[in-house]
């Protein structure tokens, strides 16, 4: 049995139906009786119960609690994770999905009025965790489920950046700094091994792990600091938390699985992320840096990226037969000679210019100097009226 702050469970497991209705049955009187020695109220109306198997037309148990027949349900959210009778996830995964469409509805009703910075820390604040509470044990869902998931973040990042629909996910995450949900529940497993190998979670969590390869043996094996593999006989039980885990931590470098700490241990495989955003990638009136972001990704309305992405018949500019795109726009169409002086007379401290440094920056310059660029670019793509 589980005893939280406004709740309580009973749970056993057993071979035979015989014996589970027998266990739960006596569990439920003593509950009962103690219930009343301390003046402690259930609602027996209220209490559900469900069977997890992968068997079919099982008879249910006759389950008696204060003299009321308990209901049996297929699934019931517990401590916010939504168990399924059938060890499936995908009604847990509904509801995570329905709960973040909500959120990135509000998200995109704001997307030209709030700034990036504040609809970026919306989503990290108030989608991510939705998308990562419990993620370690629900990980085992299907590719499908995992999926949906990761379309949900693609549109939350289109909102935070302003990219279009065409953009490319390699370049929409490199815009956004994010990675797949899938890797970081992959790291989450991580760090839950690593924890339960070092004595840092409760002994019930312990008990689980299995013992590593030395411990079974005198030889000199191979993988003799490896996890023992946990024999599986069905996939749900294979991709479930633990087994999945320890296949994740033997594949792990023995000298990041021997770190002196968690936090180094995070820092180690966090290591090759490397995918920080420049600050000034989010400066400037909303809607032209939006534009600037389309332009940077290929995903504007410059006839050369409506063409590539199917949506224009020709990439040629109205001003001769060059192809418009972002160097065109930039360096020689005809049509924003005034704009283009400006621009060049805003940013001659920062000469020679280059179509990656209007776009990307400089990694040479600092932040403030990068920022005088952007800022110029963006006023520059204003003044030209092209996107209008």
């Amino acid at each position: 049995s589980r005893l939280y702050a406004d709740d309580s469970s009973l749970y056993c497991s057993a071979s035979s139906m015989n014996d589970i209705e027998g266990i739960l049955n006596m569990d439920l009187q003593q509950l009962s009786f103690w219930a009343k020695q301390w003046l402690v109220d259930f609602n027996p109306n209220k209490t559900e119960a469900v069977l997890f198997s992968l068997k079919k037309d099982v008879i249910l148990p006759d389950l008696i609690f204060d003299n009321v027949k308990i209901n049996f349900v297929n699934c019931h959210k517990h401590l916010g994770v939504t168990l399924n009778q059938n060890g499936q996830w995908s009604t847990h995964i509904e509801n995570i999905s329905s709960s973040a469409s909500k959120v990135l509805n509000i998200m995109r009703k704001l997307k030209f009025t709030l700034s990036r910075a504040a609809l970026n820390q919306i989503y990290i604040s108030y989608v991510r965790p939705l998308f990562e509470y419990a993620a370690i044990l629900w990980d085992g869902c299907t590719k499908n489920e995992s999926d949906s998931l990761e379309k949900l973040q693609h549109e939350a990042a289109r909102i935070v950046t302003g990219l279009t629909r065409s953009v490319s996910l390699c370049n929409l995450y490199k815009e956004c700094g994010w990675e797949k949900l899938s890797d970081r529940r992959e790291r989450q497993k991580l760090c839950f091994l690593y924890k339960a190998t070092h004595n840092l979670t409760p002994s019930y969590i312990n008990d689980l792990i299995p013992p590593f390869v030395n411990e079974l043996t005198d030889y000199p094996l191979r993988n003799r600091n490896n996890l023992s593999i946990i024999q599986t006989k069905t996939s749900i039980f294979k991709k479930s938390c633990i087994p999945s885990s320890v296949n994740l931590w033997n594949a792990l470098d023995l000298n990041i699985r021997e770190s002196e700490s968690l936090n180094s241990f995070k820092r180690s495989i966090n290591a090759n992320l490397g995918n920080k955003i420049p600050r000034y990638f989010y400066v400037g009136n909303r809607y032209t840096s939006v534009l600037h972001a389309r332009i940077r990704n290929n995903c504007s309305n410059l006839n050369e990226d409506l063409f590539l992405n199917f949506l224009k018949d020709d990439p040629f500019c109205d001003c001769s037969d060059n192809i418009e795109d972002a160097r065109h726009f930039f360096f020689e169409c005809t049509k924003f000679r005034e704009q283009r002086v400006d621009l060049f007379s805003q940013i001659r401290d920062f000469h020679p210019l280059y179509l990656n440094k209007l776009l990307f920056g400089d990694s040479n310059l600092s932040d403030d100097q990068n920022t005088s660029i952007f800022l110029a670019v963006q006023d520059y793509i204003g003044k030209t009226k092209r996107f209008e």
